[in-house]
């Protein structure tokens, strides 16, 4: 079905496709080497080999048709805003004012005056 050197899109079956070329064929997988960046929370690197069932579910050629409208991927974006910076801080504010008034709490009921 698949031969080494193709183009295939892969992914389980309503999850996210990432494109790769097949490097090597087993019986019941194959490896791909993905040639775009895969995941949104732990971004994979393009290069990076996967083991994917040689199953028509989770494996689908990549036709030229296919690749008139790609699919959008993830956009990266710096680290931060501006505006979750704030947050941030506003959170870590309220955080050791909370730690303050608990330990001050504690303080009181061991050494009371």
């Amino acid at each position: 079905m698949f031969g080494k050197g193709d183009i295939v899109s892969f992914g389980r079956p309503n999850g996210e496709k990432t494109e790769g070329v097949v490097v090597k064929v087993n019986g019941k997988s194959l490896v791909v080497e993905t040639t775009e960046a895969r995941g949104l929370q732990r971004v994979r690197e393009p290069g990076k080999k996967w083991r994917v069932p040689n199953d028509p579910r989770f494996v689908a050629m990549v036709t030229p048709a296919s690749k008139v409208a790609p699919v959008a991927k993830r956009v990266d974006r710096p680290a931060q805003d501006i505006n979750e910076n704030a947050f941030a801080a506003e959170q870590d504010a309220a955080n050791e004012a909370w730690w303050q008034r608990r330990n001050a709490a504690l303080l009181a009921r061991m050494f009371p005056r």
